[in-house]
């Protein structure tokens, strides 16, 4: 593709002193005052302890987008580090639709590896931030360029140079199953050597049934943030229907007359508006005559007369119409040049004959492996003899567009899987294992790979970081929704299955607070959640391992005392289980009758004896720890009215007699009930 456009680059792109947002379209010149206000906590903060952050260059809908150094490629040597990257603005962090939106545009656009779409290098969670990696472009959006050229437009040729790049990028990608569906001259840039990118799928669209899984299904709106922009969208795109190629094309076709007058065909109106005004572009002057009828057809606003093939549109816009004497010359050489090829396919065919003799000895056909679909062609491989090595090579040659398209369907095919949460990268990857075997020179199918190797990362971060979220938060509860920690731990082990997740410092001290919290309350609901949490997810934190210790000694326990609360509070019927209870409270009560046993005054016992009656609400009165802790504040009681008499306070003692009486006779009443 470098190749192809040199020689055709525009001259008047020359002395450009800009730097773009690749995203939003926004400009920054040395020579003007707009500067985005950069919020100065993200200035020099590095991401992904990678890329640090230089300065704001733009600000979106939902993103702002800033200049950054990445450290790895600083540290090699290389004199041009710079990327930028798309930071999700604070006040979309809750709602997941635009977290969605960003990880959409990644995706989609990693997946086009093409020199006239930008390049997303990375996309994942720091901390709080969803962020996007691009490649760093220098130079105009075709916005600018449309205006630098007014009253006018663009010679053709110049315009057709920069026509036949973007074809070539939107056929690449209608053909890898992605459709922009929100083109336009702000989101198209054009480079200091020529070179033009195509930016910002965000809300781009799958060709395919299998709509991409991380896309928010969202309302067709006219937002430029969230939607197409009405100005080029078509008028089947304005009237609800779903975008397609030929919404591409139609937008295409209003760039390409914008080039060659400065003008917008419709005069800035939409499709819609433009039907009912009844108003029809004229001959741009930059277009040539023989021209103009391809792109006036593919402006018509009747989609069942225009055209939407943009290879009919190359064709018409790139024909050359040559000269009759300069034909008749043309056709004299053939015929010269025909009459000595004739000579050299006679030896050729005789190469070939003896090649084809030995396929048809296997039961194979030059002929009829070339008809075959990659499907049918990729087993047969193995059948072919070693023999005709030659042969084989040159099947491979042939067929090599077609066999790595094949396989790029495929793994397109497992991304977009509706079937299952997330995609299935190990079976991406044995695919990518696969077509490396066939062609390891593919330097297609090695982008593909990084792409996918990225992705596979960034899912696994935005898990990461999910998760650690949840424990942050203390969530330890089950959901039914499967927003919880063990859907989304199950999640990333699935994603992939040697990932050893580590919580984070903060998660670490919230667990500790939360198991401490509900031990000391003896809460035997938050209790168990908390503690299959720690065995889940803390069990190797050498800081909580005790405390998991200590509650794995009563798990049984606490989780018999947990569901019989749990039945409690949901009014069913449930036996109180004795045994699980003894265990479970028998460290507190051993405390309390120490406690009992070091009181001095009878105040002090009175409120132990309210704290006793406070949690016996939850217990039958005959559970054995309950009437031992009553028998001993009873004899408490006694000891401390024989005191009181001893000093001659009669009617202290008397009062203290007949608490312990009272509290006897309700221990009595329990060996009753028991006996």
């Amino acid at each position: 593709m470098e190749g192809e456009k040199k020689g055709n680059e525009p001259q008047k792109n020359k002395g450009i002193d800009k730097t773009i947002n690749p995203n939003t379209g926004v400009s920054k010149s040395k020579d003007n005052n707009i500067k985005p206000q950069a919020n100065q906590k993200v200035l020099k903060r590095v991401i992904k302890k990678r890329y640090q952050i230089e300065g704001l260059v733009g600000h979106g809908g939902m993103c702002d987008v800033y200049r950054a150094k990445d450290l790895l490629l600083e540290a090699a040597g290389d004199s041009q580090p710079y990327v930028a990257i798309k930071l999700l603005q604070k006040e979309f962090y809750d709602q997941p639709d635009a977290a969605r939106i960003l990880i959409r545009e990644a995706r989609k656009t990693q997946r086009l590896s093409h020199p006239n779409i930008i390049r997303v290098h990375d996309f994942g969670v720091d901390q709080e931030d969803y962020y996007l990696v691009m490649e760093w472009l220098d130079g105009q959006t075709l916005d600018e360029v449309i205006k630098s050229h007014r009253p006018n437009g663009l010679a053709f040729k110049n315009s057709l140079a920069l026509l036949k790049q973007l074809i070539s990028a939107l056929r690449y990608a209608h053909a890898n199953g992605v459709v922009h569906a929100d083109l336009k001259p702000g989101n198209i840039m054009l480079s200091r050597d020529g070179t033009i990118k195509i930016f910002d799928f965000g809300v781009s669209r799958a060709l395919n049934l299998n709509a991409d899984q991380y896309a928010a299904d969202k309302p067709e709106d006219t937002s430029p943030v969230s939607g197409f922009t009405p100005t080029y969208a078509s008028p089947e795109l304005l009237s609800g229907a779903a975008p397609s190629i030929a919404d591409d094309v139609f937008a295409f076709s209003c760039i390409a007359y914008e080039l060659l007058s400065s003008k917008h065909p419709f005069n800035r109106k939409t499709a819609n508006q433009a039907k009912q005004q009844n108003i029809k572009p004229s001959k741009p002057k930059q277009a040539p005559l023989l021209r103009w009828p391809i792109l006036k057809n593919s402006l018509n606003l009747d989609s069942a007369k225009r055209i939407s093939d943009l290879d009919k549109i190359e064709k018409s816009l790139t024909k050359r119409y040559l000269a009759p004497s300069f034909s008749v010359v043309v056709i004299a050489a053939l015929i010269g040049a025909s009459l000595y090829g004739y000579q050299q396919l006679d030896q050729q065919l005789a190469t070939n004959k003896q090649q084809l003799a030995l396929l048809q000895q296997q039961n194979l056909t030059a002929q009829e492996l070339l008809a075959l679909s990659p499907q049918q062609f990729l087993p047969k491989l193995e059948t072919i003899p070693a023999d005709l090595h030659l042969p084989k090579q040159a099947l491979l040659r042939d067929k090599r567009r077609l066999v790595i398209e094949y396989y790029e369907k495929k793994i397109d095919d497992l991304l977009n899987n509706r079937n299952d949460a997330y995609p299935d990268y190990y079976a991406i990857q044995s695919l990518l294992q696969q077509a490396n075997q066939i062609y390891p020179d593919s330097y297609a199918l090695a982008l593909i790979a990084e792409n996918i190797s990225q992705g596979w990362m960034g899912t696994i971060e935005a898990l990461n970081q999910r998760l650690n979220t949840h424990l942050e938060q203390g969530r330890y509860q089950h959901s039914e929704q499967g927003d919880d920690i063990y859907t989304i731990y199950s999640d990333l082990k699935q994603v992939k299955t040697d990932y050893q997740f580590s919580p984070n410092e903060k998660s670490i001290e919230t667990f500790a607070k939360s198991f401490d919290k509900a031990a000391a309350e003896l809460n035997v609901v938050p209790l168990a959640q908390v503690l299959e949490a720690g065995e889940t997810f803390f069990a190797n934190i050498d800081s909580q391992q005790q405390r998991i210790s200590n509650g794995l000694e009563l798990k049984h326990a606490i989780t018999a005392m947990a569901e019989y609360q749990e039945a409690i509070d949901n009014d069913s019927p449930a036996e109180f289980p004795y045994q699980a209870a003894e265990l479970f409270y028998q460290d507190h009560f051993q405390h309390m009758q120490t406690r009992i046993s070091q009181l001095t005054r009878v105040k002090s016992l009175d409120k132990v004896v309210k704290e006793l009656d406070k949690m016996a609400k939850g217990m039958p009165d005959d559970f054995s720890h309950l009437v031992e802790t009553r028998q001993t504040i009873v004899n408490k009681y006694l000891r401390f009215s024989d005191y009181l008499l001893q000093h001659r306070r009669n009617k202290e003692a008397r009062a203290v007699m007949k608490k312990a009486q009272d509290l006897m006779t309700k221990v009595q009443e329990t060996h009753v009930v028991r006996a």
